[in-house]
């Protein structure tokens, strides 16, 4: 395994959904969440109606730099320590499908 980003600590991942086939998203969800015609079952029928992916990546510094401390949320995770973190999030077009 190659590291190719170091310091990310945590990553998630939402699809943008067409869920109305009008070309245009109008719902995030997670991979669990990807049923999106309701038929119980998360096939290929759900993954064509993805048409951007959002990109959520938390980094974190790699010693404690902090003097005491610190409460911090980031993109939904409570963190408590005196590590420095730093939220980058990015919106992904898929093309070509």
């Amino acid at each position: 395994a190659e590291e190719i980003a170091q310091g990310v600590e945590n990553m998630q991942l939402l699809y943008g959904v067409d869920s109305n086939a009008d070309g245009d998203v109008n719902q995030y969800r997670t991979a669990a969440q990807m049923d999106v015609d309701g038929n119980s079952s998360i096939d290929a029928n759900d993954w064509d109606k993805v048409k951007s992916v959002r990109i959520a990546l938390v980094f974190r510094s790699q010693n404690p730099v902090l003097p005491s401390n610190q409460t911090q949320v980031l993109n939904g995770i409570t963190y408590n320590d005196r590590y420095f973190r730093q939220a980058v999030n990015s919106t992904v077009v898929i093309r070509n499908k």
